[in-house]
């Protein structure tokens, strides 16, 4: 919408241009001549200040802008020019240079994106990549995880080191729907497992099951949230 704004304010500026800046018929060309040319001229000035230091988001705007603005200057410039022919009291204002567009800041600004857009398909590659890994090693740690916890009596158990980890992982990029996903892998496992440790407990004693060392165990766990957080750094 923009660019057929632009355009048609150009079409329209070259098209004006011609009939203002012609020599006035009838009533004297005097007054007349210099009042048409001093409007004309303080109508370019006003659309240039308004055009100009404008930066574009793109550069096909940009280089329509700049050729808006460099006919607004050559519509100024014929404006001074029938001013100075019927000896008009010329406006204070001097011509100014007709700006050039900054095309090395668009092409900084495209490699800056194109960069960007590199490091996104990187990034994403990766979260792709390391997704399988992930879901294997959380079924592992919901595994290790049901020893401790059935000696511990209580299914909550590691809880806070796990939403942890999902948080870990959403900072890394994957999405609410994978975050669900691995919760839900995770759960599984250390459920079916915490349901067999508890039972193995009822047959074969607390002590048997529950009398090696529950550090080294619960260790064994967080050796393998590290190993997950490895993947993304």
């Amino acid at each position: 919408m923009r660019r057929i704004v632009l355009a048609a304010l150009s079409l329209v500026l070259a098209c004006g241009s011609g009939a203002a800046l012609a020599a006035p018929a009838g009533r004297g060309e005097g007054q007349q001549a210099c009042d048409t040319a001093l409007a004309h001229y303080r109508q370019s000035t006003q659309l240039i200040e308004q055009n100009i230091g404008i930066v574009d988001a793109e550069v096909q705007i940009a280089t329509l802008r700049q050729s808006y603005v460099t006919n607004l200057f050559l519509s100024q410039l014929m404006a001074m020019n029938l001013l100075q022919w019927y000896s008009c009291e010329l406006p204070k204002q001097v011509l100014a240079k007709v700006p050039e567009l900054n095309m090395g800041a668009y092409a900084v600004k495209e490699s800056l994106g194109q960069a960007q857009a590199a490091a996104a398909a990187q990034s994403e590659a990766k979260l792709r990549r390391n997704r399988a890994r992930v879901l294997d090693t959380l079924r592992e740690i919901g595994s290790i995880n049901a020893l401790p916890a059935g000696c511990a009596g209580s299914s909550s158990f590691a809880a806070s080191d796990m939403r942890g980890l999902y948080d870990f992982l959403y900072q890394a990029g994957y999405g609410t729907g994978d975050i669900d996903y691995f919760r839900q892998q995770y759960d599984k496992i250390f459920d079916e497992q915490l349901k067999v440790t508890r039972a193995t407990i009822r047959s074969s004693g607390f002590e048997s099951v529950c009398g090696r060392d529950m550090v080294t165990e619960t260790r064994k766990a967080f050796d393998k949230i590290d190993q997950i957080k490895s993947m993304f750094r």
